[in-house]
């Protein structure tokens, strides 16, 4: 399989390849009249294909029960260095031959969130279950799912507040996972931690409005309650492949406020474990944003979340007062 980043390296080859349909519009060039321009992209880019309206070759642009497209066609490369496919064929495909979130758009993804996209591929690729990596698979073929995720901030003011701010805090907290699920895990729990860390804030995407495309913004109701709500046709599947995983993701997804008279402790060490990465990973935004333009030596304070810096640095202050009086 070729991806679009590598396209160039085949100028005047025929390619075949499997790629995300993006946009089909009809061709505005002198060069391409009378044709259908159809643009895809993966994870590393996007193309621009021509192909005749009239061609036997469109087979199925109008189904829109499938994001995926086949292109078959010849490489060139238009004067601004854009690639381009003159297609013989492009037709949709159900189900593509390679894991779906290698065939994310890059287009999708602010420029501030380009590190952890890339970090979020690998991070899937790692996952070693057939159960987990399937779920992952027809999750992020959701466009209606997988474009929002990439774009929108993980919160309006309060965390990662940027476009692309969801992403970066979610892919830092599945590798947190990641890296303490050999300490504390066992094998078979370790794939399922990564992934609710990085689904914890899945809501967020019906939460925050992120384009004139997006859904109408949710309030007044809780974020467990819409992170389920917004997995509920895929965690329906995985509870077919893995009922002990469906059940895992939705503990850590949505936990109980309460375990026990009066307790206030997670009945599951994998529900802790995702609560602990998500405050480690807003807490540390929140400090870098808190302390960007202090000296370093103030960093290791609360932030306004807490109040040592409302104790601390008053004290400072009077010292510094006593030290200078005359």
């Amino acid at each position: 399989m070729i991806s679009i980043a590598n396209l160039g390296a085949h100028a005047g080859s025929t390619i075949s390849g499997i790629y995300r349909l993006i946009s089909i519009k009809r061709s505005s060039s002198q060069r391409h009249e009378n044709s259908a321009q159809v643009t895809v992209a993966d994870a590393t880019g996007f193309a621009v294909c021509h192909i005749p309206l009239t061609s036997a070759g469109v087979v199925g642009l109008t189904d829109v029960r499938s994001r995926f497209v086949a292109v078959t066609g010849r490489v060139s490369l238009s004067p601004s260095g854009t690639v381009c496919v003159d297609a013989d064929r492009i037709e949709r495909v159900a189900k593509p031959d390679r894991p779906s979130w290698h065939l994310l758009s890059r287009t999708w993804v602010p420029a501030e969130a380009l590190d952890a996209f890339d970090q979020l591929i690998a991070l899937l690729d790692r996952l070693k279950g057939t159960a987990i990596r399937s779920f992952a698979h027809r999750l992020f073929a959701s466009q209606a799912i997988s474009e929002p995720f990439l774009c929108v901030p993980a919160s309006r003011a309060h965390h990662h507040a940027i476009a692309g701010g969801l992403l970066i805090h979610s892919v830092e907290c599945a590798q947190m996972a990641e890296s303490l699920a050999g300490y504390v895990l066992a094998s078979h729990e370790r794939d399922l931690a990564v992934m609710g860390a990085l689904l914890h804030d899945l809501a967020k995407i019906r939460i925050m409005k992120w384009g004139q495309r997006s859904q109408y913004a949710i309030y007044g109701v809780t974020q467990e309650a819409l992170n389920l709500e917004v997995l509920s046709p895929f965690l329906r599947r995985l509870d077919r492949d893995w009922p002990e995983g469906g059940a895992g993701l939705r503990e850590m997804l949505a936990p109980a406020r309460q375990y026990g008279p009066g307790s206030r402790v997670s009945p599951l060490l994998l529900t802790d474990l995702v609560r602990y990465i998500d405050r480690l990973s807003s807490g540390a935004d929140i400090r870098a944003q808190s302390f960007r333009d202090s000296p370093a030596w103030r960093h290791c304070a609360k932030t306004e979340q807490g109040d040592l810096v409302k104790r601390v640095l008053p004290a400072i202050d009077h010292a510094t007062e006593l030290r200078v009086a005359p």
